[in-house]
């Protein structure tokens, strides 16, 4: 959750954790907010249990997840700020799920993402 994108997400955990739920600020709400050191020691902790990143990471992350847990499903949210942008996270994961079925292993021959 590094850079602009990740900020509207940092933000608006701080608050959900506590507690206090609200709408996903923007990026520049989310910059602007003054982290305490507690607040960014509980962030650095949460995206420690995320898969972010770029597709072959989110693969990555996504295989090892079903590997540790033997799930057989997943459930999927993206908090990003921009509806189109979040859209493209959901296509991004759709395609990696569409080439599952030609992979072998976790994510692969099952079909299974």
């Amino acid at each position: 959750m590094s850079g602009p994108a990740g900020w509207p997400v940092r933000r608006a955990v701080v608050p959900a954790a506590a507690g206090r739920p609200g709408r996903l600020p923007s990026p520049e709400e989310a910059a602007a907010y003054p982290y305490t050191e507690s607040e960014h020691a509980f962030l650095r902790d949460r995206q420690a249990t995320q898969v972010i990143g770029s597709p072959e990471n989110v693969r990555r992350g996504l295989a090892g997840l079903l590997e540790a847990t033997a799930a057989d499903e997943l459930m999927l949210t993206t908090m990003v700020f921009d509806p189109a942008d979040r859209l493209r996270s959901f296509e991004l994961v759709a395609a990696l799920a569409a080439t599952a079925a030609t992979r072998s292993g976790p994510m692969g021959t099952s079909g299974r993402l």
